[in-house]
């Protein structure tokens, strides 16, 4: 039943806290299913380094998108985090940036132990959203005094409904298409990483953030070479997806289409 299934999803992650996995490359959604290599077996450790292990955990899970799109050498969620964190604390808004800072630390930090997951996972909303709760309630436990502001900043980011957590969302969409650009620079696979821009149209609404999506687009259109021009993938990113030859590549991310609802 999903009971016994929750019960000993928990036992597994309560057992597999302490590990560490030396060079393992975590991508896709893992439901606590961490492969053990014991460090800390019959010893005491605290609960601040239990947790402190699994924060760890985000620097070798890799972001399923790009896996996915047949980039190589793929960032890691912790890389993804720390960008927005910054952003949050540099960019002119008219919120607690203190606030916004930490929700971006936080945002995905159950993803060390439900894994990345994204709409090809073929997980509901619902199930993705239940998880990672759950993931969040696991990891507070670990965390003192500050496992209820975790948790607290995780559900306020969910519900998108404060200026910060509208904020912090907005530059998590930001930092997707910055990196999917900066992949296609760095790759020479032009307009390669369409969907990533599509999947964010018109998403983006903190002025601030928009103002920055805005320019990214016009610097992406700028530096285009037509695809038939473009050099061959490398070898590595042979198995990638084509190159995109009707979606426009100018979509303008912070005002092409109508705010979902």
């Amino acid at each position: 039943t999903s009971v016994e299934r929750d019960v000993t999803v928990m036992a597994e992650a309560k057992r597999v806290r302490l590990d560490l996995i030396e060079g393992l490359e975590l991508a896709g959604p893992t439901d606590f299913a961490i492969p053990p290599k014991t460090v800390a077996e019959g010893k005491s450790v605290s609960n601040f380094l239990q947790f402190a292990m699994i924060v760890g955990l985000l620097k070798r899970q890799k972001r399923t998108g790009w896996l996915k799109s047949g980039v190589p050498r793929v960032e890691s969620v912790a890389d993804h985090s720390y960008r927005a964190a910054v952003l949050a604390m540099v960019l002119p808004a008219n919120v607690d940036r203190v606030r916004c800072m930490k929700m971006a630390l936080v945002h995905d930090l159950a993803e060390s132990l439900v894994g990345d997951i994204t709409p090809s996972c073929d997980i509901s909303t619902e199930e993705k959203h239940r998880r990672e709760e759950e993931a969040m309630r696991h990891l507070s436990e670990s965390a003192g005094e500050a496992g209820a502001e975790l948790v607290s900043l995780w559900l306020e980011y969910s519900a998108g409904e404060s200026p910060e957590a509208r904020m912090v969302k907005d530059l998590d969409k930001l930092d997707m298409a910055l990196q999917a650009f900066e992949y296609e620079q760095v790759l020479q696979r032009p307009a390669s990483l369409q969907p990533f821009f599509d999947s964010v149209a018109g998403k983006i609404k903190t002025p601030s953030v928009a103002a920055l999506a805005s320019e990214l687009v016009s610097l992406r259109a700028a530096v285009q070479t037509p695809s038939n021009n473009a050099d061959p993938p490398h070898p590595t990113t042979a198995t990638s997806a084509p190159v995109p030859t009707t979606a426009s590549t100018t979509t303008n991310i912070s005002a092409a289409k109508p705010k979902d609802s």
